[in-house]
């Protein structure tokens, strides 16, 4: 698999290596229940856009599925933590390591974390709410990463490099396009973009 992850850094057309390996993926995943994380279907469904859309457009139906599956991993994210569980548990957890800077009342803004998540799905949409919606997610990722990481609750390392990712694929996708608009992603033309990005809404829970 890492000699396939190499060949398509390198080749100039790496869409049979992108098939290659998302098929050794698939397979391991078959015998390792584990394995299906959302990270993991993440990372597929986006090599599958890259190797599936052809690179020679205008418009690279590549990039806008990806930015798709970006803007709905937010957007659902915040929508799902709406529950009990995060509400009343998780988001104190998270703080604990912080509450020596932080005042005791910052516990009571259970609902924005779930709230700002969502927004920043929306924002990555509006031209001009995308900048803010990025630097939001960095520092969303930032407050995360302080929390389980090594000077937090040092827990949940599989998680780490996730937050690094999206990190990246958040400004390497977003920042700085203002040509980007929800029309462009998913209008006419695109709509085998569309299309891939239902297929990882309606299997693929978040």
């Amino acid at each position: 698999m890492i000699l396939l992850l190499g060949l398509i850094v390198a080749m100039p057309r790496p869409a049979i290596f992108i098939f290659g390996f998302v098929a050794v993926a698939l397979i391991y995943a078959l015998f390792d229940q584990s394995r299906w994380q959302p990270w993991f279907y993440q990372y597929l469904f986006m090599l599958l856009a890259i190797g599936l859309f052809p690179a020679n457009r205008r418009d690279d139906a590549r990039l806008h599925t990806c930015r798709l599956i970006v803007v709905s991993i937010y957007f659902w994210s915040g929508i799902q933590k709406i529950n009990p569980g995060f509400i009343h548990e998780t988001f104190g957890w998270m703080l604990d390591p912080m509450m020596r800077f932080l005042p005791v009342s910052v516990r009571n803004l259970a609902f924005a974390p779930p709230v700002t998540e969502s927004a920043i799905g929306i924002g990555l949409l509006i031209r001009k709410f995308r900048n803010m919606a990025v630097v939001m997610a960095v520092a969303m990722h930032v407050f995360i990463l302080a929390s389980i990481g090594p000077l937090g609750h040092n827990s949940n390392l599989v998680v780490w490099p996730w937050n690094l990712a999206m990190c990246s694929l958040v400004i390497l996708l977003f920042w700085q396009t203002p040509k980007l608009a929800f029309a462009t992603c998913s209008g006419e033309g695109n709509w085998v973009s569309t299309g891939w990005c239902c297929c990882y809404l309606e299997f693929c829970p978040h």
